[in-house]
């Protein structure tokens, strides 16, 4: 079994949540369409709130759980500012998730990848209400594509990557292991069914700077890993960049859902 790190986005949360694009909502509506309870909704490995916020308005309650202590923090500042006392944050493992017939909706952004998924399955269905919802959430990278602007970003990533020698920080493999074992059949094993996949696009412009921010979002070149070397990578980034007028991407989501 592929493992990550534990800490892959600490020190993350304020990039994560001021430059990480939303969910479009037109997924955020397609997701509702298939929930027929709004009483209770989880947000496994939440990340600083990008599904449980909007789906407060729609739910009775909510739940949103993350094993980095740093983003629930966030998340629940920003919560408790917009008003939101009835979205419950924990920091907890989503393997750890211990709970019977209690929820009408999980959802899982942007990580089941992540998880131990075969654990998260077996505990997730025993956690949905009968007929509820598990979605998978996904969303692509706007560094992703083969742009010249894009084909620039990535080389220069990929220099710093190997000069603070960090390329290891994700795990060699993990994609292949995905293959080899689709999430589908995770789920499947797991007792759930009726699997659905709906994809959306959103096209974005992006700055030099909010560029920036986007990567200091990631797991593999944010700011704690560059530490002192900051302000030299941030000098190379601009002049790498300052050379594109045009910096557009066109973002694809995916919404992938099975019934308990």
């Amino acid at each position: 079994m592929v493992e990550f790190r534990r800490d892959l986005y600490r020190g993350t949360a304020a990039d994560y949540d001021r430059f990480r694009p939303p969910y479009p909502p037109e997924l955020i509506d397609a997701l509702l369409t298939c929930v027929r309870g709004r009483g209770r909704a989880l947000d496994l490995a939440c990340g600083t709130g990008q599904l449980a916020r909007p789906l407060a308005r729609y739910f009775n309650a909510v739940d949103a759980t993350d094993q980095e202590a740093d983003a629930v923090a966030f998340a629940r500042d920003k919560a408790r500012r917009a008003g939101l006392a009835h979205v419950h944050w924990r920091v907890e493992r989503a393997e750890d998730l211990d709970a019977v017939g209690a929820y009408d909706l999980i959802v899982i952004g942007n990580a089941f990848h992540r998880l131990e998924r075969s654990t998260v399955a077996i505990r997730a269905h025993r956690a949905l209400l009968e007929d509820g919802v598990l979605a998978l959430v996904w969303a692509n990278s706007p560094l992703r594509g083969d742009a010249p602007w894009q084909r620039a970003a990535n080389r220069l990533i990929d220099e710093w990557r190997r000069q603070l020698d960090v390329v290891d920080r994700v795990p060699k493999g993990w994609r292949s292991a995905v293959d080899a074992d689709p999430s589908e059949d995770v789920l499947r094993r797991a007792g759930f069914r009726s699997f659905r996949r709906d994809e959306f696009t959103a096209s974005t412009h992006w700055t030099i700077e909010r560029l920036l921010g986007f990567v200091y979002s990631t797991s593999f070149l944010n700011r704690a890993v560059l530490g002192r070397q900051q302000s030299r990578f941030e000098h190379a980034w601009r002049e790498t960049m300052a050379g594109f007028s045009t910096i557009d991407a066109e973002l694809s989501f995916a919404l992938e859902t099975a019934r308990a």
